[in-house]
């Protein structure tokens, strides 16, 4: 199944290279082949249709229809970006085809290339005003400062006749200035021009969406979708809607109704892939994503979700090779090279992921996302002044991008400077009210900085906007726990415990209270608990082996921290304490290599260098190895009497 396709960008590249006379028996066989295609399209049997088309243009490579209908199957079936070099193969042949156009016009617009789906769709308006969907484009597509004068233009058509398409058009354009007034108006005018105009109801759902009438909404967006044929996508975005609403059963039996409808249209498959991962059923979510490209092993969607699964799994390798291949297939691709710069960082290829990043800048220099990756890493690995000046650059663009002014936030407490990152989270909450999440990351800081009534103050605000918000309740019994109001952390734990008893951070927020009140083996069984919920759970084998070593059980410590090294081996928590125990046993050698790979990892540790000092001259009688461990220990903390003492 679709075994032809691979050679189709390949045509598409040098078809241009064809001579214009192919001969008799060529012409004669394409004829037979563009009966029988026609008719397996008008049919619906694509996939029949696909092959005598690919079969056309093996003989005649410049038929126009055989271009534009091959297209239009890659479109019916949302083959993404593989569609593009195909459409453009049909417009170079014709024109004229105002049809490939708009099909043109809107994958470049579902792709991001704002510019290029604007021109498409100013071109097929020039010459024909009366299209259906090339005035939405051209509304979607259109860049701000020129909103004004595609209002006028929408108008002066309107002069010669009102019509649904360019009421909704208009109802675009108002909502996208921030005026769902203004942009209802023009909705309910268009359906009262139009009733069966599909796309004003999906501006009604919209518009209702964002004032959270999801009833309202719900019912807009199945009236589009009901309207709609399944390749308008209006039926996913139904689905979609379902799924940000809360009823992803809902969005399963839309998604599962459609494919038994049309199981070629491949947006269904994906969707419901992606649905599966929410609902953290990787194993189905695998099984769609292997159907799709099974039968498509181009598919973008379906290559972005396989790389996506592969990291959710830890396997940063696959999704490194599935996004080199993507962008093989699909060059100079800014969202292709986003993901692989992640899959790199994933995979610690930092120089790569750098590489990438820079590449995907050049591209595209205002790719929010992309910035922010660059700056996550910038702050990561120890250069926040320069995560500073690019993220500064782009809250000048996009002055309302909440993501950027967060992080902007963090390179400055990178920085050692409280005072402006928390001007950044008053900023925030002044203009997002009700988002718990800022008022946390301003009392953190507060907490850092040892200004506890006032961290106090913000994380009992983040309580007021979201009652059962975790984040704030963990920082409030880490803030009881820091003033021994044990009492006060127990019973705030307990309450979540009794909420969900099943909730792993529940149980290592009781194992971590009780361990603080001296209860170890009720904190060892609250601990157990989180790790048979949450077997990744490094914060509880860490508690659990730091509370044996407490009360001498250090061989349950080192077996404990040994399942947390192998989960991790840069947890560095979990190695020092390795070589700490090892030591107190007297297991001298064993420590000496744990700290020395320690220090392969972060050369600048001072406690590892001074214990490392101290076992070499202690025990193992190598001063000459002892000295230059302690001076350098010495420089990083000339204050600290211990490491002066091993110095001396």
């Amino acid at each position: 199944m679709r075994k032809l396709i691979h050679w189709i960008p390949i045509l598409a590249a040098i078809v241009l290279l064809a001579g214009a006379g192919a001969g008799c028996t060529a012409r004669a066989k394409a004829s037979y082949h563009l009966k029988r295609a026609d008719r397996f399209f008008d049919s619906g049997q694509y996939e029949s249709a696909e092959i005598e088309y690919e079969n056309i243009l093996r003989d005649e490579p410049q038929n126009a229809k055989a271009w534009s209908r091959l297209g239009a199957i890659y479109y019916y079936e949302g083959r993404g970006p593989e569609t593009m070099p195909v459409l453009l193969q049909a417009k170079q042949t014709d024109p004229g085809n105002l049809d490939v156009r708009v099909k043109l016009a809107t994958l470049y617009l579902a792709y991001g290339h704002s510019k290029e789906a604007a021109g498409e769709a100013a071109a097929v308006l020039l010459q024909n005003p009366y299209d259906e969907l090339a005035p939405l484009l051209l509304a979607k597509a259109v860049a701000t400062n020129d909103f004004s004068a595609v209002c006028l233009q929408l108008r002066e058509l309107q002069k010669k006749g009102d019509a649904a398409p360019l009421e909704t058009a208009l109802g675009i354009l108002a909502l996208r200035q921030n005026d769902p007034k203004t942009a209802t108006n023009h909705f309910q005018h268009a359906v009262a021009l139009d009733p069966n105009f599909s796309e004003a109801y999906i501006g009604l759902g919209s518009v209702f969406y964002g004032q959270k009438d999801l009833k309202q909404a719900d019912h807009a967006f199945q009236i589009a979708a009901n309207l709609a044929p399944v390749w308008f996508g209006d039926g996913v975005r139904y689905a979609q809607f379902k799924i940000l609403a809360g009823d992803s059963s809902g969005a399963t039996r839309l998604l599962r109704d459609m494919i038994a409808r049309t199981p070629f249209y491949f947006p269904a498959w994906t969707t419901l892939a992606q649905l599966s991962l929410l609902e953290n059923d990787r194993s189905n979510a695998m099984t769609l994503v292997a159907n799709v490209l099974s039968r498509d092993p181009r598919n973008f969607d379906g290559m972005l979700l396989h790389g996506r699964l592969e990291l959710m799994q830890a396997r940063p390798a696959g999704a490194v090779a599935d996004y080199q291949k993507l962008s093989a297939i699909y060059p100079d691709t800014p969202s292709v090279l986003y993901v692989l710069a992640q899959a790199y960082l994933a995979n610690n290829q930092t120089n790569e992921a750098d590489s990438t990043l820079t590449r995907v800048l050049k591209l595209k220099p205002d790719f929010a996302d992309a910035v922010l990756l660059r700056a996550q890493t910038e702050i990561a690995y120890g250069n926040p002044a320069l995560a500073i000046v690019n993220l500064k650059q782009l809250v000048g663009r996009q002055p309302h991008l909440p993501q950027a002014l967060v992080l902007l936030a963090d390179a400055y407490r990178a920085q050692g400077e409280p005072d402006n990152a928390i001007e950044i989270y008053r900023e925030l909450e002044n203009a997002y009210p009700d988002n718990a999440q800022v008022p946390v990351l301003s009392g953190d800081l507060l907490f850092q900085q040892n200004q506890r009534n006032a961290a106090r103050a913000e994380f009992q605000k983040a309580l007021r906007i979201q009652p059962d918000y975790l984040p704030a309740v963990e920082q409030l019994v880490d803030l009881d726990l820091a003033e021994k109001q044990y009492s006060a952390a127990l019973q705030r734990v307990q309450q979540l415990v009794v909420r969900d008893p099943n909730l792993a951070v529940s149980q290592l927020l009781l194992g971590t209270t009780l361990a603080a009140e001296g209860e170890t083996n009720q904190a060892e069984s609250a601990l157990i608990k989180a790790i048979k919920l949450q077997p990744n759970s490094q914060a509880a084998y860490l508690l659990l082996a730091q509370i044996y070593l407490a009360v001498g059980q250090s061989q349950k410590a080192l077996k404990e921290l040994q399942i947390a090294v192998d989960k991790d081996p840069n947890d560095l928590t979990a190695v020092m304490l390795k070589a700490i125990i090892y030591n107190s046993q007297g297991d001298y050698a064993d420590a000496r290599d744990i700290y020395e790979k320690l220090l392969a990892i972060v050369p600048d540790n001072g406690v590892a260098l001074n214990n490392l000092a101290c076992i070499y001259a202690d025990h193992l009688n190598e001063l000459d190895k002892a000295y230059p461990l302690a001076q350098r220990a010495s420089e990083i903390a000339p204050s600290n009497p211990s490491i002066a003492d091993t110095l001396g």
